[in-house]
């Protein structure tokens, strides 16, 4: 027993952000996996790789991926990501938001295994009330709804063009 004890290997490894010192006989860093019953994707992140045999102190991190549903206006996609919040999500896709944009959920919010984030980008619109023109950002998709983001209430005799179910461009 003392033996078996002694010939074991002390490595330090770093699971999803914790990190605990484990003694193990395991030969590479998949028996290790193996032995800790953590089951290793291919979209998870590693180092060093499955196949590193494993010596004293070695330094392992393994991070879970999640995959990620996407709606950026009418586009979705599905995609797996390491990232721990919608913020480093973000910027690990190169998506760079303005102040006008809708984000949902809020960009510090977790990670979470087959989460929905949409994206809606605002546009910069022109628009006539009563013969006023006035200029605003808007992520409405149809001209309803842009009415109703504004707080315009429609009269009976109010005209409104586009019709109410037009949707609503940036270039439209």
């Amino acid at each position: 027993i003392l033996f078996s004890e002694g010939s074991k290997k002390t490595v330090t490894i770093t699971l999803n952000g914790h990190q605990k010192v484990v003694k193990t006989h395991a030969g590479t860093i998949q028996e290790l996996l193996d032995e800790l019953d953590v089951a290793n994707h291919s979209n998870d992140y590693l180092y060093p790789k499955v196949n590193t045999k494993v010596k004293d102190h070695l330094k392992i991190v393994w991070k879970q991926a999640n995959q990620v549903h996407i709606a950026k206006d009418n586009e979705k996609k599905t995609i797996w990501t390491t990232a721990r919040t919608v913020a480093e999500f973000l910027k690990e896709q190169k998506i760079i938001l303005n102040e006008h944009d809708h984000l949902s959920p809020r960009p510090q919010a977790a990670i979470k295994k087959n989460m929905n984030i949409g994206i809606k980008i605002a546009f910069h619109l022109t628009y006539a009330d009563g013969g006023k023109e006035q200029q605003v950002w808007s992520t409405s998709a149809t001209v309803a709804d842009f009415l109703r983001q504004q707080g315009i209430k429609l009269n009976e005799l109010d005209r409104v063009e586009p019709s109410l179910t037009e949707t609503i461009s940036e270039n439209g």
